[in-house]
């Protein structure tokens, strides 16, 4: 072994690994005392006050649905919603989707219909005054 022939080998024990006599110690350090072990089952086997996974979701619903997603799928889809009326307003100016400026005039024929009567009221009350 050379030099230091008279140091022990760390890794005696016989060739190859898994090593071999130390199962001993390894059993005796994961036990615990019967007292223990014997709580441990009792604990494990008794019911738990514990509120179903169910029971919690019914329970905290709000919360649950901003941080499972419900409240950014929310969002989403508003977000979806604006930016299809934007798409269907830059596609009614084309040629190909008469449909979509059909729509588009509807809504502006509600509007204008809408600001003629609040004038005709602003009307109204100005001739009561008088």
């Amino acid at each position: 072994m050379g030099r230091s022939s008279n140091k022990t080998n760390k890794y005696a024990g016989g060739g190859g690994g898994g090593g071999g006599g130390d199962t001993e110690r390894e059993e005796l350090a994961m036990k615990h005392s019967a007292e223990f072990e014997q709580k441990q089952i009792e604990m494990l086997l008794a019911p738990s006050n514990r509120m179903s996974w169910e029971e919690y979701k019914e329970k905290h619903k709000e919360q649950l649905e901003d941080r499972l997603g419900a409240g950014v799928e929310r969002d989403q889809a508003a977000y979806r919603k604006m930016l299809d009326a934007e798409r269907n307003a830059k596609l009614a100016r084309g040629k190909n989707n008469k449909h979509l400026a059909e729509d588009q005039e509807k809504e502006k024929e509600k509007k204008r219909l809408k600001k003629e009567k609040k004038k005709a009221k602003k009307k109204e009350k100005k001739e009561k005054k008088k």
